[in-house]
């Protein structure tokens, strides 16, 4: 069980970094159409939690 946490955790790093990329070379609007923009502000307010 921790272990599924912890690659969760790291997992969300990664989908960041590769969303903040997309988003740097104008691809924002792809980031919000499959979603992962939605999926990045749910888990930062869970990890803030």
């Amino acid at each position: 069980m921790l272990w599924q946490a912890i690659s969760a955790v790291r997992d969300l790093g990664r989908l960041h970094d590769i969303a903040s990329v997309l988003i740097r070379y104008g691809f924002g609007d792809l980031v919000r159409r499959i979603g992962m923009a939605g999926a990045l502000e749910r888990a930062g307010r869970a990890l803030h939690r």
